[in-house]
This record gives structure tokens, C-alpha cells and sequence, in this order.
């Protein structure tokens, strides 16, 4: 039996013999509107359309007194009887959870009744309450929010933004109760003595507080969005970036530019970054570096790529200390989710040595700001080696949609890119900045003086005008991929091949 189910069901709280039979939490009835959406489930959920807002709503059955009182039953019987079991309880073990709860019901009940009753006890008791619930539907859902212990849960749904669910825990007990069953495998609880927890769980990212940060006693997020695959074939389809704008970052990879990708948080940063690690060549030697691995899903064909924790529940070195332990590794790429601090004179300190880098930073501009962000606290990047950086990609979020709002190259005095000093760093250097993508839209005539079209040729033996051509017959590439709908990953490799 897992700790988790012991400690629901033998909580030494002096309340834990009423709660055995409490329900944790509550389906409140769905309200009306225009139904948008509906999934076919044990229990149906809806999207429902009021206006211009949206709810996500589990059907809800109409039960009597007797009903009720006979769900509070069940679950005590199912809670004794899972308890004297040594079978390891865990979310596998949902369907004899229902089946044991329906077998308890009194026979007369009708099918609807019995099937809506076993199914709330069963994540009542094996699962995580209103939690494993929408879980169901994680392939659907980017983040399930938690406001309060006894507000409705809101989910966000990429289609249909946040939408206000008619699920709610019954109070801070089941709540506390339900996230600690959730984050179990990781060796984390949320108590008094850890009010503030962190967690990955799977392909779940997990936050959550209680009081006295909480104002409202308890607060959590559990984001999912890690789980969707997102491809280069899908960035264009969805319109992220347009099909010429990847055939120029693809030419800016090949040429060993280094990129910074910034943007709000969840402006889709860390999907696009995985995304266009496709464009890498399969052989080169790439070290990931991220708080959790499953951020990056390896789904391209690289064949020599090696994945690090940074610090999370699994690492108790930080992101810096990998970053230098990744030198030791002769890594071509290196790649590290987030920089937040001082893993960024790593990264640039590497940098400066010929290895090329992506990564990701939060910010809400681009340009001249990055620079900015990147020399002062809590990164500060040693004013000698920012030269290093070439490309700025900036994500923001339109509507539902992710998009890749600005594409800046740097161009450096130091380095012999310019000749004339534009914009002052420090005494030593300065920045020539170009916009190749402005507002969401590529400036064409800006593309073929860029510094990833130059450096493409110059790498290649190619003249300007043969790099120009090559990044158009890659756009009509990557267009032929959307529209036959083939998987890129196994394709790219074929294109390499220069004339």
C-alpha cells in the first residue's frame, strides 16, 4: 500500500474518521449556455459558451438525499477495504476502485446512478479528487488552476482560453490532501513546515503555496502543456512562425549562430526552442541542460544528444554547475532551458570557446533590452563576452496563439561585423542591432544582408545569392512537409545538399 493512500486514510487528524466518508470535494450543477464542445467520456465534459466566456463543465447527475447518503458509505467501505489491502495502491488501480464501490451499491440503483457514483468515489479515494478528474483530459488542457481550497478549479484550454470548471475541493484538508498524493514519487509535501512547493511530476509541472504566503490559505497550478508535441510542420500550421522565417532560423542554426528566445512566461518559449532543435544535424553532439528533461521532447533524429538535470527534485546541483560539468562533455550545442542567473557567464564563458547555444530567458522586450537583461543582476554576463550572443527571438501571445513576434541580430564591433560603433555597450564595444522579423511580419530585404544568410554562404563556400536561394528552396521544403503532412524529423536530413 503506498504512503500516500496510508496517510489519506490514517491521517491523524482528530477529524479523520468523519472525513473517511466526506466527500473531498463537490461537482456543482453545470450551468447553461451554448454548448461548444463535447468529449465522450465515463463522465461527459462540455464546453459551455456564455457570451464571450467560456466553462468547462462535468456533467452533473441529479442525486437524491439517499444517494448521497449512500456515496458517503461507499467511500468509507471502499477507503477500510483498500486500506487492509498490501496490494500498491496507485492511479492504475482506478477500475477496481469503481468496481469495488459498485459492488457495495445497493442493487436496485439504477446503471446511470451506480456508474456516476463509483466513478466520484474512485478518485475520491485511489485518485486525486477533482485533480485526477481533469487529468483525464490532460492531452486537451495546458494548465489546471487551483484559486483557493473551496473556489471552482479553473482550467486553460488552448482552444477556448480559461474557463471556469464546476469542480471545487470541499476544503484546505482534501486540498492539501490531493497535491500531496499528486507529488508523492517526488519526496516533496506540502505542510506547514513547507508551505511553498515545487514539483515535477511526469510531464507536470507543479507549484503550489499555502498560508501564510497563501492570502487565500491555499493555492496551486499544475501545468501540462509539456506534454503536446509541438513540430516545425505545426508552428507554421498554427501560425507561430511562417514557413520562411523557419528556413531562416534553420540557416542560423547550420551556421552556428547563438540564439536567446525571450517572452512572458508561457508565451511558448521553451516549445519553439524544442521545435527548431530539429534543424540540427543529427550528428552533432548536443547537451541539454533543464530543470526537467521532459521539457525537451527528443523526438528528432539527433543521435548524440545527452540530457542533464539542472536543480529540481532530482538534482542537488544547480544549472551553473552543470553547465561547466557540460564543457567536460565536448558539447557542439549547448542548450539550457531558462537562464535565470549566473548559469549565463557558463553559457557565454562557452560561448567564447566556439561552442554554439540556445536557450530561453524571460522578458518582455527584445532588441537593445535583451542586451540590458543579460549585463545586469541577477545574470550580469562579463561585458567582454556578450558579443557572443547573435540572435533574439521574441515570443508573445495573440489571442490563443503563440507567435514569433520579433527576430533581432547583433552585429559587433569587436568582431569585425561592423565597422563604425552604433550603439555603446561599453568602452570596447558596440552593437549594430537589424529587425529581420518586425511585428510578427519578416522584412525580406532585410533577410538577404542578414548576418545568418552571410554566414550560411561564407560556411558553405556559397556566394550571398546562392545562400538566398537555398533558404527559398527550404521554405518551399517546409511548406511541402505542411501540406502532405509528413513528420519533418524524418525528412530534414534529405535537404542538406548545397549547389
Amino acid at each position: 500500500m503506498s504512503y500516500g493512500l496510508l496517510k489519506y486514510v490514517l491521517n491523524r487528524n482528530h477529524a479523520a474518521e468523519e472525513r473517511r466518508s466526506d466527500p473531498g470535494f463537490h461537482i456543482s450543477d453545470a450551468e447553461k449556455g451554448e454548448t461548444v464542445e463535447e468529449i465522450q467520456t465515463d463522465i461527459r465534459r462540455r464546453i459551455i459558451k456564455h457570451g464571450n466566456q467560456f466553462s468547462y463543465n462535468i456533467d452533473f447527475l441529479q442525486l437524491t438525499p439517499a444517494q448521497r447518503e449512500a456515496m458517503s458509505i461507499v467511500k468509507a467501505k471502499v477507503v477500510d477495504s483498500l486500506s487492509d489491502s498490501s496490494e500498491q495502491i496507485d492511479m492504475g488501480l482506478m477500475g477496481k476502485a469503481r468496481e469495488l464501490a459498485r459492488s457495495i451499491l445497493p442493487q436496485g440503483m439504477d446503471q446511470r446512478s451506480s456508474s456516476y457514483i463509483s466513478y466520484i468515489v474512485a478518485h475520491d479515494t485511489v485518485g486525486y479528487g477533482p485533480i485526477s478528474i481533469l487529468l483525464e483530459d490532460k492531452e486537451r488542457i495546458e494548465e489546471i488552476e487551483i484559486n483557493s481550497p473551496t473556489a471552482q478549479i479553473c482550467i486553460f484550454h488552448p482552444s477556448y482560453g480559461r474557463c471556469v470548471t464546476n469542480l471545487r475541493f470541499a476544503g484546505e484538508y482534501y486540498f492539501r490532501n490531493a497535491v500531496n498524493k499528486f507529488i508523492e514519487d517526488t519526496d516533496k509535501e506540502l505542510n506547514d513546515t513547507t508551505p511553498i512547493i515545487d514539483a515535477q511530476v511526469g510531464d507536470a509541472r507543479v507549484h503550489a503555496q499555502t498560508k501564510p504566503y497563501a492570502a487565500s490559505s491555499a493555492v496551486a497550478t499544475i501545468r501540462l502543456g509539456g506534454r503536446k508535441d509541438i513540430d516545425v510542420c505545426k508552428l507554421c500550421s498554427g501560425g507561430t512562425a511562417s514557413s520562411e522565417m523557419l528556413a531562416y532560423l534553420w540557416l542560423a542554426m547550420e551556421s552556428g549562430l547563438n540564439i536567446v528566445i525571450a517572452g512572458a512566461p508561457a508565451s511558448g518559449k521553451t516549445t519553439f526552442l524544442t521545435s527548431i532543435l530539429a534543424f540540427a544535424k543529427r550528428y552533432r553532439r548536443i547537451i541539454v541542460i533543464e530543470e526537467d528533461v521532459n521539457e525537451f521532447k527528443f523526438y528528432h533524429n539527433a543521435i548524440n544528444m545527452v540530457p542533464l538535470y539542472g536543480t529540481n527534485s532530482k538534482s542537488s546541483v544547480s544549472t551553473r554547475e552543470q553547465a561547466r560539468n557540460a564543457l567536460r562533455m565536448r558539447p557542439e550545442i549547448m542548450v539550457i532551458g531558462e537562464i535565470r542567473g549566473d548559469e549565463a557567464k557558463e553559457l557565454f564563458g562557452a560561448a567564447n570557446t566556439g561552442i554554439q547555444f540556445l536557450t530561453t530567458m524571460h522578458s518582455n522586450e527584445t532588441g537593445q533590452a535583451i542586451i540590458k537583461r543579460l549585463l545586469t543582476k541577477p545574470m550580469e554576463v562579463d561585458d567582454r563576452l556578450i558579443s557572443q550572443l547573435d540572435m533574439s527571438v521574441y515570443m508573445r501571445e495573440d489571442g490563443l496563439s503563440r507567435k514569433v513576434s520579433n527576430i533581432s541580430e547583433y552585429r559587433w564591433l569587436s568582431r569585425a561585423e561592423i565597422l563604425e560603433p552604433e550603439q555603446n555597450i561599453n568602452d570596447s564595444d558596440s552593437v549594430g542591432i537589424s529587425s529581420i522579423v518586425e511585428n510578427c511580419t519578416l522584412n525580406r530585404q532585410a533577410l538577404r544582408g542578414s548576418k545568418a544568410v552571410l554566414s550560411f554562404a561564407k560556411s558553405h563556400g556559397i556566394s550571398d545569392k546562392q545562400a538566398m536561394k537555398e533558404l527559398d528552396r527550404r521554405r518551399a521544403f517546409l511548406e511541402g512537409l505542411c501540406s502532405e503532412g509528413l513528420q519533418p524529423l524524418q525528412a530534414i536530413e534529405g535537404i542538406y545538399s548545397y549547389e
